[in-house]
């Protein structure tokens, strides 16, 4: 089974974080059925002056392969396109 790697940049009571993850909680249960998992691995942006710099003003922001993804304000549907481009490029 293929595993996507998700890195999810954020702080301590960021609502818009939570936001975020309960919007891609669906849709990374969902990429199971096709036989893929996730791995999200959340960093508080406070840990590491240059997650500070870089990301401060963005958050949340979610990369993979070091790349950023999703950012700030990701409507439903720009989510649901982005895992399932993940999904349908790891399968």
């Amino acid at each position: 089974m293929p595993t996507i790697d998700l890195t999810l940049y954020g702080k301590v009571d960021c609502h818009l974080c939570d936001r975020l993850v309960s919007l891609l909680a669906p849709h990374v249960e969902n990429a199971a059925s096709r036989d893929v998992e996730f791995r999200i691995t959340k960093r508080d942006i406070h840990d590491n002056p240059q997650w500070l710099n870089w990301y401060r003003y963005r958050i949340p922001v979610l990369t993979h392969a070091g790349k950023a993804i999703l950012e700030g304000r990701p409507s439903e549907d720009e989510v649901a396109q982005v895992v399932a481009a993940l999904v349908d490029q790891a399968v």
